[in-house]
């Protein structure tokens, strides 16, 4: 258990499961024109590239999900910390991950204006069904859509780089969806850890609890 039991169930599940070809989705950028971000594997300087998933499930049904103050102060206080001093570009993508439609506009909306630094990346969904009333529209094939873009998003991490990632997961405390998201991050940021320089770092994954 040296690496954590969400590193454990991370290899449990890429051991276990491949997500299919037709579940891995083209992901959207959403910045504004301010937006100095840039893109993947193109780091700037010695700065460790800023990964942040954000999982903002609904469990109330008539919750149409455009209140995201819980997620903001969250990503407030991880940015605060993440983002350089100087206002440079740096890779800071902020994967968001929901089951409604308005939390992922409304977040989108929010870090464009607030963190014109970070691209809001967001999965392209199909729409289903659940058999529980309190899930949204994204529910079910949505949610390994986003699975495989966080996935994805890790794996292209992949790079010679003297720094670890600056890695963050806000989710749910009381979700089993959101802990998968979490370790599937840890499955990736272990690995890289162990392969970097900084092999010995004590750093994880910043975490924030909805």
């Amino acid at each position: 258990l040296a690496l954590g039991e969400d590193y454990l169930y991370g290899l449990l599940f890429h051991e276990c499961f491949q997500f299919r070809s037709s579940i891995i989705q083209d992901t959207t950028f959403y910045s504004n024109s301010k937006n100095t971000t840039v893109t993947s594997n193109q780091h700037a300087g010695s700065t460790p590239p800023i990964l942040i998933a954000v999982h903002s499930r609904h469990s109330i049904e008539h919750d149409e999900g455009s209140k995201i103050k819980r997620e903001s102060k969250c990503l407030d206080g991880m940015l605060k910390s993440m983002l350089p001093p100087t206002n440079y570009s740096i890779s800071c993508d902020i994967l968001l991950l929901s089951d409604r439609q308005n939390t992922l506009t409304t977040l989108q909306d929010y870090i464009a204006s607030t963190y014109p630094q970070c691209h809001a990346v967001v999965a392209k969904h199909d729409n289903d069904t659940s058999w529980r009333p309190e899930h949204g529209p994204f529910a079910g094939i949505g949610f390994y859509q986003d699975l495989a873009m966080v996935n994805t998003a890790m794996k292209s991490l992949s790079w010679l780089h003297l720094q670890l990632p600056q890695v963050g997961f806000i989710g749910s405390k009381h979700r089993s969806s959101s802990q998968l998201v979490r370790e599937i991050l840890a499955y990736h940021y272990e690995g890289y850890r162990l392969q970097s320089l900084d092999a010995s770092s004590k750093t994880g994954i910043v975490t924030c609890l909805l």
